[in-house]
Parts: structure tokens; C-alpha cells; sequence
């Protein structure tokens, strides 16, 4: 199967194994596995940072599921800036699996640099692995 974009640039990745997030901390998420990438080379699998390749509005879109806990926000980080993308829908202690995610259209500047940060405050625990728990998509829309 070929996939077939109309967008300059898009890409996906998801974490490869649950990441481990602490009590109390603002952690980068570490998507680590491709799932599709149409100019490789923008997204590095070791810094998780998104390099952006041309100035454009793009989406970025972020879905976490986590593990026995529930984060207490998700952000970007564009350059050093915290970019607010999301709370839960009840915060507080979970003993069940919880999702945050968040979605948003920015203009970027070629050079910018693009990466996922979870903030907790309550509980600790893990973000699940897998397409379907974890997804990091950014698409050039013009």
C-alpha cells in the first residue's frame, strides 16, 4: 500500500515501550517509532524534537493514554516557549487508564524547534505504547 499526501510535509510517530513519568514533573514525551514520515529527517527519534523544514501553518496534534494516573496538562514547547495544548477532562488520582490530548494550527518558522511535554502533579505511572495510545502528527497545511 502507497500512502499519498497533498500536504508538503506530515508525519507521525508513537512511543515505541510505555514511557515512565514521575510524581510531580514536566517530562518530554519520548516518540520514538515511525509510523509515517514524508521528508524523514524534520523529527528526531533521540532529542523527540521536530525541527520545523519551511515556514507554514501547521497542525500538531497530540494524544496521549496513560497508565494509573492522570496528567495534570500537555504542552508544546516551540524554541524554549511553553505552548498550552490541553488539561484532562477530571483531573485527579486515577486507579484506571486516562487520555489528554489537544490539538492546534500554528505558524512556524523554519528552524523552530517542536517538542511534547507532560506535566503531572498528582499520581505517577505510565504512558502507554502503541499508535493507538500515543500519537504525535504534525502536517503542513500552507
Amino acid at each position: 500500500m502507497s500512502l499519498s499526501f497533498l500536504a508538503s510535509h506530515a508525519l507521525q510517530y508513537t512511543l515505541g515501550s510505555p514511557q515512565t513519568i514521575s510524581f510531580f514533573s514536566w517530562s518530554i514525551v519520548n516518540f520514538d517509532t515511525l509510523v509515517y514520515d514524508k521528508t524523514p529527517g524534520d523529527y528526531n527519534t533521540s532529542t523527540y524534537i521536530y525541527t520545523v523544514p519551511q515556514t507554514g501553518v501547521y497542525n500538531i496534534s497530540v494524544d496521549l493514554t496513560t497508565d494509573f494516573f492522570d496528567p495534570s496538562g500537555l504542552y508544546l514547547d516551540i524554541n524554549g516557549n511553553s505552548v498550552f495544548l490541553s488539561t484532562p477532562s477530571f483531573p485527579g488520582y486515577s486507579s484506571n487508564s486516562d487520555s489528554i490530548n489537544g490539538q492546534t494550527n500554528l505558524l512556524l518558522t523554519a528552524g523552530d524547534l517542536v517538542s511534547t511535554y507532560i506535566q503531572t502533579e498528582i499520581g505517577s505511572g505510565d504512558l502507554l505504547s502503541g499508535v493507538y495510545n500515543a500519537r504525535f502528527s504534525i502536517t503542513s497545511l500552507f
